[in-house]
């Protein structure tokens, strides 16, 4: 310790191992210089504290640094609550997107591998002669178009491949052949079909469904065209009572002995599968020579046609029109495009925005429409589909042209070709809930020479 003329100061040094710590002090005292030199032992407790400290170490925390941490630790369980929804969200998406993406692949290379886009062995989805016979799109002897049969009914423009949409069902019309589904009187299309003559009835729609038969003929029932049109590894499983089992997987089975109450002598067939996946094609010539060249004898080869996959989830699979107070799975409506990103959609028959209500009742965003018009210089039929971005709240009533004044509701639309910029007004747009994936390619017809 130094004193000197009222001040104190010191100076300690410490070394301390566990219990045990040696301190060695100098002091010196002015003016008697007078030093010392010494040290001190000691066992009993830490140095690392001035033994007449005022600061007392306290043992405990305060109410308020608990109820603070409380605070914290709530709002963190909150946020991570909160992403379990979020994340199963992003999660069914990108399921489906996955499954979609591989089933639009898969879809394709069915069609070429069972030769779908061979015309010949299309059949119309109106069936005929008892609900057994449908007529085919080529005739087998001439190998040109077999239709018209009456009324001068035109073999179509642009066909959709729909063997889940066009099983054999005797409860359905004769007017499931055309895409959309459409009654007799609620044809919508107010404008021509050519680039010049409109069109006589709604039998002219020019967009048609056709299937493919079995082996005997016959138009395909249900279970074949899941065969072929639906996914079937969603497989289905059964959770069992007790949280601790694991969940079952259940098979379709085939009960040769007749005996329902006895299952173990049944024969396993398949697993089953939950089926939320299935896919129709759309066939668009891109050319009078190409629409020409689906007639065999015509032997115009390597003509180009668009061929577009639609992948459904969870669709409706039975073609229904909407009806008063009846929303259908396949709806049509006029629209019109404002600018390549903008699609206008509105009733040329009424202006009622509830049947906009109606029509757009299941669709979002991320889902797709098909756009169907005529190229007004080529006279071209034209049919796209397109992916919608975004949908408009609100109804509005705008003056279009050929149409007057109609509640109208905007969808913001993307990924789908570029529509000719003197062909915007007066097309028709095919609504069908659950399209949530689309791949297009352009491929040529699938013959015997081929093969």
């Amino acid at each position: 310790m130094i004193r000197k003329r009222g001040l104190v100061s010191s100076f300690e040094f410490r070394v301390s191992s566990q219990n045990f710590s040696l301190a060695p002090r100098y002091s010196c005292l002015a003016p008697d210089s007078v030093s010392s030199f010494e040290f001190r032992v000691s066992s009993r407790k830490s140095l690392l504290a001035p033994r007449n400290s005022r600061h007392v170490t306290r043992n405990a925390i305060t109410l308020i640094e608990i109820l603070i941490s409380m605070f914290v630790l709530l709002f963190g369980l909150m946020g991570v609550a909160a992403i379990f929804p979020v994340a199963s969200h992003y999660l069914t998406q990108g399921d489906q997107k996955d499954r979609s993406d591989a089933l639009a692949a898969n879809a394709f290379a069915e069609i070429e591998t069972r030769g779908l886009m061979r015309p010949e062995s299309w059949y119309y989805a109106a069936h005929v002669n008892g609900n057994s016979i449908g007529y085919p799109l080529i005739d087998q002897t001439t190998q040109l178009f077999y239709y018209p049969v009456a009324n001068n009914i035109g073999p179509g423009a642009a066909f959709v491949i729909d063997g889940m949409g066009g099983a054999e069902l005797s409860s359905l019309p004769a007017s499931r052949q055309y895409f959309p589904f459409l009654n007799g009187d609620a044809i919508t299309w107010p404008g021509p079909f050519s680039a010049t003559s409109p069109l006589a009835n709604w039998s002219n729609w020019p967009v048609r469904r056709v299937t493919l038969p079995q082996l005997n003929g016959v138009a395909m029932n249900t279970p074949t065209a899941e065969t072929i049109f639906r996914l079937r590894d969603d497989l289905a499983v059964e959770q069992p009572d007790q949280g601790d089992r694991p969940a079952m997987q259940r098979w379709s089975t085939f009960d040769a002995n007749n005996t329902p109450a006895n299952p173990s002598d049944d024969t396993l067939l398949a697993r089953q599968y939950q089926g939320d996946y299935s896919w129709l094609a759309t066939v668009v010539p891109t050319s009078s020579n190409a629409l020409l060249g689906l007639q065999p004898a015509a032997n115009l080869l390597g003509e180009l046609y668009d061929v577009s996959v639609a992948v459904f989830y969870k669709r409706e699979v039975l073609p229904s029109a909407s009806s008063p107070g009846i929303v259908g799975s396949e709806r049509l409506m006029n629209a019109e495009f404002l600018n390549q990103g903008e699609l206008v959609l509105y009733d040329a028959n009424t202006s009622d925005d509830e049947t906009l209500e109606t029509a757009l009742d299941g669709i979002r965003p991320t889902n797709w429409v098909c756009v169907m018009g005529v190229n007004q210089t080529s006279g071209q039929f034209m049919m796209k589909w397109y992916r919608i971005l975004a949908i408009e709240d609100d109804f509005f009533n705008q003056s279009l042209p050929g149409a007057g004044s109609q509640a109208t509701r905007t969808l913001m639309v993307s990924e789908g070709g570029e529509w000719p910029s003197d062909s915007w007004q007066n097309l028709q747009v095919a609504i069908l809930p659950g399209v949530i994936h689309v791949q297009t390619r352009q491929m040529t017809l699938s013959c015997e020479c081929c093969e």
